[in-house]
């Protein structure tokens, strides 16, 4: 009887190993691509970009441009935020907390016509015979969906690149040694120095900016008007933030709380892009909001009604303005580039 008992107990040990082996590789076949299709320009209509373009590696998966361009040459609507710890966010865009899915975010790059990024719509057929007639990709997608007939789909291509999008991870900064593998050398004076300003109830940027991606409030609601625009037109018309989906008065101009991680490679700043240095970050929050003299929103934020309680005005000396920036740039995890799994396939670099 106890002989049974052990083949059985050897039987199912060996079962779960084969599965989960099996289960691994099906992963990592996902995983492999969903990174080609990522960096793939066959993925837009007209073959000029990819979701690399906008989530370009060299930027910490941002675009380096105040907003993003579509396939045609039009602006999108707002910058392009980071895809580092894409998994760990709790909302997908700057004004949707209600999106948390990444399959369902990837619809709009891939089909919006508003202006169209990758222009997909009304050019399925064509797009997906590119990748029919890639024997390279067909072997892929079989891989990767091995119970599927007809695997190349653009409901497994979104698969495939979300599953990827989760592998980017950035937590290997100076920051992250100095606090987690207690490293007191991580960090130089100056940026020790901006981690006291930065945390000091004097300047409060913690009170949005916590937690381990330095994106979690402490108190209060995951977005916020910081004070950019107050105007005649209340907030520049064409993007009022979380209200254009809500329409609710108390989220004109909310935009999310973004991720401060490798914030020195990914400017400009703001879901705008309208400020192109940290320092002028720094300056809008110092006084409590951005004045606009000029063009068709003039205006003090600092002023509007629907500013954040969160904001509040401090003044910095030059030194303490250079060791927060020294601080921010402690945020700047540099092991990303050395990740060839980051990296794009066609194009490795050396």
């Amino acid at each position: 009887m106890q002989k049974w008992i052990f083949y059985i107990l050897i039987s199912i040990v060996f079962t779960f190993s084969f599965i989960t082996k099996k289960n691994t590789k099906t992963n990592d076949a996902l995983i492999d691509l969903g990174r080609h299709l990522f960096f793939d320009q066959k993925l837009s209509a007209n073959l000029s970009k990819s979701c690399s373009t906008c989530h370009d590696p060299k930027f910490a998966f941002t675009d380096g441009y105040k907003k993003s361009i579509g396939i045609y040459g039009d602006e999108v609507m707002r910058n392009s935020p980071s895809l580092l710890n894409v998994k760990d966010r709790r909302s997908l865009t700057w004004a949707d907390i209600e999106l948390h899915d990444l399959e369902k975010q990837m619809l709009k790059p891939i089909f919006s016509t508003t202006p169209p990024e990758l222009g997909a719509k009304g050019n399925e057929n064509q797009i997906l015979s590119r990748f029919i007639n890639d024997k390279s990709y067909k072997k892929k997608f079989k891989n990767a969906f091995p119970k599927d007939k007809s695997p190349i789909t653009f409901d497994n291509i979104i698969s495939a690149i979300s599953a990827f999008q989760r592998t980017l991870i950035s937590e290997n900064a100076p920051i992250d040694l100095y606090r987690s593998k207690k490293d007191t050398n991580a960090l130089n004076p100056d940026a020790k120095a901006g981690m006291n300003l930065f945390f000091s109830d004097r300047l409060s940027c913690s009170t949005c900016h916590n937690g381990i991606h330095f994106d979690k409030e402490t108190r209060g609601y995951p977005f916020a008007n910081i004070g950019l625009y107050y105007c005649e037109d209340i907030y520049p018309h064409e993007d009022r933030g979380q209200y254009n989906h809500t329409k609710d008065s108390n989220d004109i101009g909310a935009f999310r709380i973004p991720s401060l991680r490798n914030i020195a490679l990914t400017a400009p700043y703001f879901h705008d892009g309208s400020a192109k240095t940290l320092r002028e970050v720094i300056a809008v929050y110092s006084k409590g909001g951005r004045e606009i003299n000029y063009g068709s929103c003039r205006g003090n934020g600092a002023d509007s009604p629907w500013l954040d309680g969160r904001v509040t005005k401090f003044t910095l000396t030059e030194t303490e303005e250079h060791q927060l920036i020294s601080f921010l740039h402690s945020l700047t995890d540099s092991t990303i580039f050395k990740n060839k799994l980051y990296q794009n396939p066609f194009f490795p670099s050396e």
